[in-house]
């Protein structure tokens, strides 16, 4: 079995290695403009220092992200690539390349012009699937020294290594004899659909020349979905009950994340009260069974919660920004001290400890089992097409 790996590992090296050889020798001769005259096409070339998502973002609108319920706002997990301080969750990460209306894309660029800086325009232009979309900015005074950051990233670095050396006398780095930087803020509007868009940045020369960064793959205002099914029949399902009894569910619950772009969802549990059908109800005290005798358990992955959760009824959702206060959705009083952790969060892990297990990631399914207490007193049918309620929200 190990030497098995060894030879894996070394197929691998070997195939990269092989990629890494194929690459052009032809060395890049620096353009050396006469009498205030420049070389065209390769003297330009445009490199991506930094790409942002601002998502979520207290300084921008950001209107709700287009999935149910559409209040409350965008949200996001709250993770911080940069080590800085950050109380809002608005540096937060996605695994996919999506935005919705409200959210925005930044990109900071180099342009270099072998010719010389003077030769490069003063602004540039975003280009969305080959049209331009918004004017990118001629930042090179603030050059993003350290101690100055670009939308709380220290991009010295990147500027001090991009774009690399090409001709004989430029030097790996900024070189303000031959280059600009550019700075590009798009907002997305609800017009913008795509699936997905192309976006690059294009720069030109006076003369005209133009060239653009690589293209990358963007989905603006993807569409959200889910689907709902069970692992046998139509509805959760119980046995005939006693009342005092507790009764476990015949039939699971399962819950695919469909939405289109990659899109993650968070996912919440909420329910209706259960109405008797018989006319001869009483459960405890009237002919409706309240829903918070219904509990839930779930799996997402690998993890499982460890304790069934009462399903509560949808409350208000309050306009949280980050993921991890569980407080995107708040049902009523039925959950406080019910869990590990209290409080009234009703995600689809509410006992984990990172509010994150309950991210149902794209093309990812969910599996929940429910039972049910019954009351005592309680005789009748009970039945609600509406008893259980999948609530998913785009992070």
């Amino acid at each position: 079995m190990k030497s098995r790996k060894t030879i894996i590992l070394s197929g691998v090296a070997l195939a990269v290695l092989v990629a890494m050889l194929s690459f052009s020798s032809a060395p890049i001769a620096l353009a050396t403009p006469v009498g205030g005259g420049y070389t065209p096409s390769t003297s330009l070339s445009v490199f991506v220092i930094k790409k942002q998502a601002l998502i979520c973002d207290e300084g921008a609108s950001a209107p709700p992200s287009q999935s149910p319920p559409e209040i409350g706002g965008c949200i996001d997990v709250d993770f911080d690539d940069d080590g800085l301080q950050d109380d809002h969750g608005i540096e937060g990460y996605r695994f996919n390349e999506y935005l919705f209306a409200g959210e925005q894309l930044a990109e900071l660029v180099v342009a270099r012009d072998l010719n010389g800086a003077e030769f490069l325009a003063s602004t540039a232009s975003m280009m969305v699937d080959g049209a331009s979309k918004v004017t990118c900015l001629d930042v090179t005074d603030k050059k993003y020294q350290s101690g100055t950051h670009w939308y709380g990233h220290d991009v010295t670095l990147l500027l001090d290594i991009m774009p690399p050396q090409q001709g004989v006398i430029d030097k790996e780095g900024f070189d303000a004899r031959f280059d600009k930087v550019y700075e590009c803020l798009m907002t997305v509007t609800p017009s913008m659909v795509g699936s997905p868009s192309s976006v690059s940045v294009q720069v030109s020369e006076l003369s005209g020349t133009t060239a653009r960064s690589v293209v990358q793959k963007w989905y603006f205002n993807p569409a959200i979905s889910i689907s709902v099914s069970f692992d046998s029949g139509t509805s959760v399902s119980f046995p005939p009950a006693m009342a005092g009894q507790i009764v476990y569910s015949t039939n699971t619950l399962m819950i695919g994340n469909t939405a289109a772009g990659g899109v993650d969802l968070a996912v919440y549990i909420t329910g209706h009260d259960l109405k008797d059908s018989s006319n001869i109800g009483i459960c405890p005290t009237t002919n409706v069974l309240n829903i918070n005798n219904m509990e839930y358990r779930c799996k997402v992955g690998t993890y499982m919660s460890e304790v069934y959760t009462p399903i509560c009824h949808l409350k208000e959702a309050n306009e949280c920004k980050d993921l991890s206060d569980r407080q995107c959705l708040v049902g009523d009083e039925c959950l406080d001290g019910a869990t590990p952790l209290g409080g009234t969060h009703n995600d689809l892990i509410p006992d984990a400890q990172k509010a994150r297990t309950s991210i149902l990631y794209n093309g990812h399914t969910a599996e929940c089992w429910f039972r049910l207490s019954v009351p005592v007193p309680c005789i009748g049918t009970y039945s609600a097409s509406d008893a259980v309620d999948v609530l998913v929200r785009a992070i």
